[in-house]
């Protein structure tokens, strides 16, 4: 660590913020590993009812947003998947 940041703060609590910062990374890991696995989130939900950016999405016909649309479901099967394959 640079000499600063040890005069400024405690060390106590620098290794507070260490360890904070590295659970974070350790739960979102295992957040997105439950999502693959068919763990329904918030993260998941969320990433579902987005859509593209407005720009993108005046210059789609309605084919392409309802492949949009299903390749951001959760499913892995049937239409999904091949709505998944073509959106890439």
């Amino acid at each position: 660590m640079s000499p600063l940041l040890e005069a400024s703060f405690p060390l106590k609590m620098l290794t507070a913020i260490k360890q904070a910062y590295q659970y974070k990374i350790l739960n979102k890991t295992c957040e997105l590993d439950w999502e693959r696995q068919g763990e329904i989130l918030c993260h998941t939900i969320c990433q579902q009812n987005q859509s593209p950016p407005a720009y993108i999405l005046v210059k789609m016909t309605q084919e392409e947003k309802r492949i949009d649309k299903l390749a951001r479901s959760i499913s892995e099967v049937g239409s999904v998947m091949m709505a998944k394959d073509i959106a890439g």
